[in-house]
């Protein structure tokens, strides 16, 4: 039983850290389209 708890514990451990890197890369995502957006238009005109 303990050793299941721990393993539980790691893992939401786990979870939150691929959140945070989830999280991170989104909004790198989100520059990266911006910047393509933004090159689109320049490109366009």
């Amino acid at each position: 039983m303990a050793k299941s708890k721990k393993s539980l514990v790691s893992l939401k451990k786990s979870l939150k850290e691929l959140n945070a890197i989830v999280n991170k890369a989104g909004k790198n995502l989100g520059v990266v389209k911006s910047l393509l957006k933004n090159a689109e238009k320049a490109t366009k005109s």
